[in-house]
């Protein structure tokens, strides 16, 4: 999104108001990128609770404030890949649909080709055409 930049000029030079309404305009778009990125409400807020904290105390360092959307995705981002590596979280299945894919595995595994019972299926210039694929 791009911001008015002499808004975001305001929050770099530390005014907590201007960077509020920075936050404000990009309220949605973070939300629905932490979301996406831990899978879960409780975690998306924490993720952007904590984005915003480092933003807003690192603000005075941005360069170029026509970046501002971006460096603010980039340190939301990171602090997602932070959340996940420190509880090591993974997105739970639904129970009845990681029983389907046990299920499912169980019958892949249950059903092993023989490849060499496979082999004795093809003709004789079949065979010699899979042995000289492999030569």
């Amino acid at each position: 999104m791009e911001h008015d930049l002499s808004i975001v000029k305001q929050a770099i030079a530390g005014q907590k108001e201007a960077f509020e309404q920075l936050l404000v305009l990009e309220e949605e778009k973070l939300y629905y990128t932490a979301l996406s990125y831990v899978g879960q409400k409780e975690d998306a807020l924490d993720a952007i609770q904590e984005a915003a904290c480092k933003a807003y105390l690192t603000v005075h360092q941005l360069k170029n404030p026509a970046f501002f959307s971006t460096w603010l995705f980039r340190i939301l981002i990171h602090e997602c890949y932070r959340l996940l590596k420190k509880g090591k979280k993974m997105i739970p299945y639904e129970e009845r649909e990681l029983l389907e894919r046990l299920h499912d595995q169980e019958q892949v595994i249950g059903n092993p080709i023989d490849l060499a019972e496979a082999i004795q299926q093809l003709n004789h210039s079949q065979q010699m055409d899979k042995v000289n694929q492999f030569k």
